[in-house]
């Protein structure tokens, strides 16, 4: 058998705190899900413990986890120490040896350089109570295990003490009992000797050594626990217990850097958490309820692939991507960011996933385990319920402006129909003649690029026509099937289309109409059916411009009828979204009761009602990005909502 050849690394060079106890434990990759949850379980139930994991011919991914779990400790020391060992000449039973000695190993390499006492730890047990000491029940022990031979019936060699957990203190005659462990260990592996249980043929022969000085103890048993009992320290993992144990079994699922697996284990867990009589046991209990909490706090923000289309293509081919769509949607960017930060300031985990749009589904959103997800472009009307509560979000009105409720966008969500009585309640917060003062400066920017404008400066003007002339209506055209008319309209949008013109024509009120810019091939259909006449004007000036000249806007649900209230225009509105609390609701039957209320109306209370409501979306509702100080503020209580949602993970959210 040739000699071993390892390099070893270390990614920590400092030592821990001179006099603090060091946990040591080793594996290889494929028990390193063990020692992360040996890991985890002291950062929750001992924190401020020093620990260092030795790992055996780790793989890259391995080192990436190690690192990313080192970044995300709060309560503990963590050093990562791995080597590069060729073990390919070993037998199966010898590189298991090996893996389960090489601690002992680094323990003699640790014990010269740092001046720390250890607690050399099997990778597959848990820390469930403070590690505070003292290990031995002799007082003068220098070096402390579970021994077997002390008492009348006879042991088999390799039984007669235990190497789960060995304690050891960093004097002179400990390092001495270490160096001497490691040479012994080192002289089997070589000579191609090495056997399971190796480790502790040799601890046993060097404490029943007659010629060694070092005082051994029998560690305290709630350091080596098998049957898992509330006051123990340590919880060993012996044969198929860890398998077959629920306290073992349930506490190692929810001790899982994966937040996706740990989540598996709730329900389970919250069964056990909402039983009233004594079993399981409160310390028990109390473990799990604290685990739940920290798995509770991991929320999901699945964003939208900006490359892609929001809906799958009915072919192969992806449409060119142009800058001014990029731009639009670099802005879910933006927020996604901002909102997971105030989500992480808060001490809300937040994982971002990107994915196609069209991927996103319930199943997939109850797949994450997470205790809430946040879904974009969605709302209750095309996303099915589960247990996983979601939350929804949308780009809305502005590239700028987004909203966040648990039922959805416009007229599905949560707040809708707005009352009087809620927007009537906020205080005038100056986000209208903000604004207003925008679009008077020419520096206001549609959702959808629009034309430079001719009449910059100018945002309103008289509300009906001039004597003589004829009156002048802007109807901007919307997408027949997009999700805003499916959802939010009782009439087809072509339907509209039509009745408008007809109308316009039997009233000799000039229809103004603007294609949208978000489907040209369904646009020039309209244009080639609606030619244009006396009384049918196609327009494709900024819609600032047409709304500043037209004596109305009629809109089935656009956005542009939010944009119309800061020309405080009178807007007829056909189907149905959040600011159809302060404009005129008209049906396709009688589209001369909507135009005679549009003539009638008072232009100073028109604006008191738009600057009222609009108020009121941008500043108490909405996520204003253009303004710092409402947007942090918005986001900081959806961070909150989101942070109770998660803890109590209850599907009905209620408004955010």
């Amino acid at each position: 058998m040739p000699k071993l050849l390892r390099k070893l690394e270390a990614s920590e060079t400092r030592a821990p705190l001179k006099g603090a106890l060091v946990l040591l434990c080793a594996c290889d990759t494929g028990y390193l899900d063990y020692a992360v949850r040996l890991i985890l379980s002291a950062e929750v139930f001992s924190p401020g413990s020093h620990i260092v994991l030795h790992i055996v011919n780790p793989t890259d991914k391995a080192r990436n986890r190690l690192v990313q779990i080192q970044s995300r400790l709060n309560h503990t020391w963590l050093w990562i120490s791995h080597e590069s060992v060729d073990l390919s000449e070993f037998t199966p039973e010898q590189r298991r040896a090996y893996y389960a000695s090489v601690r002992f190993l680094r323990l003699s390499e640790l014990m010269q350089d740092w001046e720390n006492d250890f607690l050399v730890l099997d990778s597959d047990a848990l820390v469930v109570n403070p590690v505070e000491g003292p290990f031995s029940q002799d007082s003068d022990a220098q070096v402390s295990l579970l021994r077997r031979d002390l008492g009348d019936e006879q042991v088999p060699e390799h039984l007669a003490v235990a190497a789960g957990t060995v304690w050891l203190g960093n004097t002179a005659a400990g390092r001495e009992f270490a160096s001497r462990l490691a040479t012994e260990l080192q002289i089997l592996l070589e000579s191609g000797a090495a056997s399971w249980f190796m480790d502790q043929r040799i601890l046993g022969k060097l404490v029943r050594d007659q010629r060694s000085v070092i005082r051994v103890g029998n560690i305290d048993k709630r350091y080596v626990d098998w049957t898992f009992a509330d006051e123990s320290v340590i919880w060993q993992a012996k044969g198929d217990r860890k398998l077959n144990d629920l306290r073992f079994v349930l506490l190692s699922q929810m001790l899982n850097d994966d937040k996706r697996k740990a989540a598996n284990a709730l329900p389970l867990a919250r069964m056990l958490l909402d039983r009233r009589e004594r079993k399981p046991s409160d310390a028990l209990l109390k473990r799990l309820a604290r685990l739940s909490e920290q798995t509770d706090s991991r929320v999901v923000i699945l964003l939208p692939r900006l490359d892609l289309p929001w809906k799958k293509p009915s072919n192969a081919s992806i449409p060119p991507l142009a800058n001014e769509v990029l731009e639009l949607r670099l802005q879910w960017v933006r927020f996604v960011t901002m909102l997971a930060h105030a989500c992480e300031k808060g001490g809300t985990s937040v994982e971002i996933i990107h994915l196609p749009t069209w991927e996103i589904n319930r199943r997939m959103v109850d797949s994450f385990g997470a205790s809430a997800v946040l879904v974009p472009h969605r709302c209750s009307h095309d996303f099915e319920s589960g247990s996983t509560p979601v939350l929804f979000y949308m780009q809305e009105y502005f590239s700028w402006m987004f909203v966040v409720d648990p039922q959805g966008w416009s007229a599905a969500a949560s707040i809708y129909p707005v009352s009087r009585k809620r927007r009537a309640q906020v205080t005038a917060s100056g986000a209208y003649e903000h604004y207003r003062a925008k679009l008077a400066n020419g520096d206001l920017p549609s959702k959808f690029a629009q034309h430079s404008r001719y009449r910059a400066g100018e945002i309103t003007r008289d509300t009906v026509a001039t004597s003589g002339q004829p009156s002048k209506v802007f109807f901007p055209l919307q997408i027949r099937h997009d999700q805003s008319i499916l959802y939010f309209s009782d009439y087809a949008f072509d339907d509209v289309l039509q009745a408008v013109v007809d109308w316009g024509r039997r009233r000799g009120v000039e229809i103004h109409l603007k294609p949208h810019p978000g489907n040209p091939k369904l646009m020039q259909e309209y244009i080639s059916r609606y030619p244009q006449t006396t009384w049918l004007r196609w327009r494709n000036e900024s819609i600032h411009d047409l709304i500043s000249e037209c004596d109305a806007v009629f809109v089935v649900n656009s956005g542009v009828g939010f944009e119309a209230l800061l020309h405080a225009k009178p807007i007829v509105m056909f189907g149905r979204a959040e600011y159809d609390c302060v404009v005129i609701r008209a049906e396709l039957n009688d589209i001369d009761a909507a135009w005679n209320t549009c003539r009638a109306t008072d232009p100073e209370q028109l604006a008191h009602d738009y600057r009222q409501f609009f108020d009121w979306f941008t500043t108490e509702y909405a996520v204003d990005m253009s303004r710092d100080y409402a947007c942090a503020r918005r986001l900081s209580k959806i961070a909150r909502k989101i942070a109770s949602i998660a803890r109590t993970e209850s599907a009905e959210a209620g408004s955010v």
